[in-house]
C-alpha cells in the first residue's frame, strides 16, 4: 500500500510501491466531520447553527430545539424564543458526506420514498440532471462498493490562509 501526501506547497511526498497521487486515509478518521453529535448517525440534511458554526442532522436540531434554545455543542444561546431561524442547510457538508459514505445517499432516497407511500403524500421532485454537478454525474455512474479507505477527490483539497489584517493595541 502506498501513501502519498500532498504538502501545502504543492509538492508530493510519496512512500511505498504504488504511485496513486490521493492520500489514502481510513474513513473512520473523519467520523468527527462527518456525523451527527446528537443522533452519532452520518449526517442527513446536514444543517448548521449560523450563531457557532456546529453542524446536526435537520431533524436533531429541530427536536432539540424544542426543549432548549442553545446549542446542543457549546451551549451558547441560539435565539431567545426562535432558535430555528439561525440554522442553515450546508449542502457542501451533506455533498461530502454522501461522497465518504457509499450507499448512504441512496438509502436516504428509498427511505424517503418509502415514508411518503405510506402516507400517500406526492413525492418531492428530485433535482434536474442538468442541474446536477458532473461530480455527481460521475460518481452515480461509478460501481458504488464500500470502501475501508476513503481516497480524496482531488476537487476536495482545500488550502486555507489566514491572515490578520488590523490593529492591535496594547493596552
Amino acid at each position: 500500500m502506498s501513501v502519498a501526501l500532498r504538502r501545502h506547497d504543492g509538492k508530493t511526498n510519496v512512500s511505498g510501491s504504488d504511485t496513486d497521487d490521493e492520500p489514502k486515509l481510513p474513513l473512520t478518521q473523519f467520523y468527527p466531520y462527518i456525523r451527527c453529535a446528537l443522533c452519532c448517525g452520518f449526517f442527513i440534511d446536514a444543517t448548521t447553527i449560523t450563531e457557532c458554526l456546529h453542524t446536526f442532522c435537520k431533524s436533531c436540531i429541530v427536536k432539540h430545539f424544542f426543549y432548549s434554545n442553545r446549542c446542543p455543542t457549546c451551549s451558547i444561546v441560539v435565539h431567545e424564543t426562535q432558535p430555528l431561524y439561525n440554522i442553515r442547510p450546508d449542502r457542501q457538508l451533506q455533498d461530502i458526506v454522501y461522497k465518504m459514505v457509499p450507499f448512504l445517499e441512496e438509502l436516504e432516497r428509498e427511505q424517503m420514498c418509502k415514508f411518503y407511500k405510506e402516507r400517500r403524500l406526492p413525492l418531492p421532485k428530485p433535482v434536474p440532471v442538468s442541474l446536477q454537478s458532473p461530480v455527481v454525474l460521475k460518481r452515480q455512474r461509478k460501481d458504488n462498493f464500500p470502501r475501508a479507505v476513503f481516497t480524496i477527490p482531488p476537487e476536495l483539497n482545500i488550502y486555507l490562509l489566514l491572515e490578520f489584517v488590523g490593529y492591535v493595541s496594547s493596552l
